[in-house]
């Protein structure tokens, strides 16, 4: 048996254990959520919306899914477009319910995107499946009522993809409760966005609103516009109702890693090979080495007796520094933890980050914080008995230090040229140094 602490030493040691595999640090089970990456109207930044060479294109490039959008025409085909007539696609006005398949085939639905897409038609729902490769996944949005699901099923009955390789969403309700009674097998998601009033600063509908109702359709989660009231404590909601989230379009790759870290289930995007590549994607679970082992043999008890695991992100490569010489991360009433988080595998631009410890909920109290290095990070400490927060980062090619409130983020001091030193998180005093 290997020399432990003194009682003292091991009561601190453990405590210490226990904070450094709670933020993230330690070896415990960490469960990573892969988040999917779906290709807007096929891979539409660089081929045409909706057409075969769009869907085929995002294929190519390793996207995982794609979804698309259906309208039905005069003679009851499900034809693959995403508006009600052909005028911007094609230059040509048809409206799609009044029109045969067979009129809306002679369209030209790829010349104006670029020359080299001419000739390009727009496709039957059949036609789009037949793309799917045997891992890939498809959204089919249904952009009218019931009426558009008997075609629907025979489409999907006559593909013969797998239930996992599709899915239904649709912004109509009725749409989605019939598309899951005749197909009931496969997935099913309610479109909607958010509206905010401009006098009180609400939004509407609700996460709870959203969620009772596709509880009473019998969906199977939500497809959501991403620009809204939506945060980490709304997607842990809907989760433990049961329901999954997806949400829409989001090019920009620092907001789908701040949505890929709330954990929502999938990304829709214009851009699929670029946020496919660059969102860290894997579904492994890590488990402590002491965890096999009993307490007779295990080296590591007098570190791991008593501790609490709880992951701070569930996004894979989003890597944390928690604490930097005397910084303890632990606010004075041990009730947060103070953090910067990277995407950056240099760490040199990051988030400051509060985890409260009883909720898991995190808030984000900067983004885009420039840093020397990662090992070093923001100098981030709590300061005012935890009423605030202090950091140091680069603006303009300029140190800067900050004072900012611990709930809002919202910056009380900066000075100008000036680094951060290392305070007492009890006092109101900090020692701040010229640049080097």
């Amino acid at each position: 048996m290997p020399n432990c602490p003194s009682t003292s030493e091991q009561q601190w040691l453990c405590r210490a254990r226990s904070l450094l595999m709670m933020i993230g640090i330690g070896s415990a089970c960490v469960t990573a959520r892969a988040t999917e990456t779906i290709a807007h109207r096929g891979e539409s930044a660089d081929a045409p919306e909706n057409t075969l060479a769009a869907f085929r294109l995002a294929w190519e490039r390793k996207v995982p899914a794609i979804e698309l959008d259906v309208h039905l025409t005069r003679d009851d085909r499900l034809i693959v477009i995403h508006d009600a007539d052909t005028k911007r696609t094609t230059g040509e006005s048809l409206t799609i319910k009044d029109s045969t398949l067979a009129e809306l085939r002679k369209l030209d639905a790829g010349r104006w995107k670029d020359e080299c897409w001419a000739g390009e038609k727009l496709p039957t729902l059949e036609e789009a499946l037949a793309t799917i490769p045997d891992r890939g996944r498809c959204f089919i949005e249904l952009k009218v009522g019931p009426e558009a699901v008997p075609a629907l099923v025979k489409c999907v009955r006559d593909s013969g993809k797998r239930p996992e390789q599709l899915a239904v969403i649709a912004f109509n309700a009725k749409t989605i409760a019939e598309a899951k009674r005749r197909l009931p097998e496969i997935d099913a998601f309610g479109l909607s966005k958010f509206k905010q009033d401009k006098a009180t600063g609400a939004w509407s509908p609700t996460v709870e609103e959203l969620i009772a109702q596709a509880k009473s359709i019998n969906a199977d989660g939500l497809n959501l516009l991403h620009q809204g009231p939506l945060d980490r404590e709304s997607v842990r909601r809907i989760h433990s109702a049961g329901l999954k989230l997806f949400v829409w379009t989001i090019d920009d790759l620092e907001i789908a890693r701040r949505f890929a870290d709330m954990g929502v289930d999938g990304i829709t995007t214009n851009r699929g090979q670029f946020l496919n590549q660059r969102l860290a994607r894997h579904d492994s679970v890590t488990s402590a080495p002491a965890a096999s082992k009993t307490a007779a043999d295990d080296s590591l008890r007098c570190w791991s007796a008593g501790v609490r695991v709880q992951r701070v992100s569930t996004t894979p490569g989003r890597h944390t520094i928690h604490s930097y010489y005397v910084c303890n991360p632990e606010s004075p009433d041990g009730r947060r933890v103070l953090y910067y988080a990277s995407m950056q595998a240099n760490g040199h631009i990051g988030e400051i980050c509060v985890l409260d410890r009883e909720t898991g909920r995190e808030t984000v109290l900067a983004r885009n914080v420039h840093v020397e290095d990662a090992h070093r990070a923001a100098c981030q400490q709590w300061v005012s008995g935890g009423r605030r927060v202090a950091y140091h980062e680069v603006r303009s090619n300029r140190w800067r230090v900050v004072v900012a409130d611990a709930e809002t983020g919202k910056p009380l001091v900066t000075i100008d040229d000036r680094q951060l030193g290392f305070g007492q998180p009890d006092g109101d005093m900090l020692p701040i140094y010229g640049c080097h």
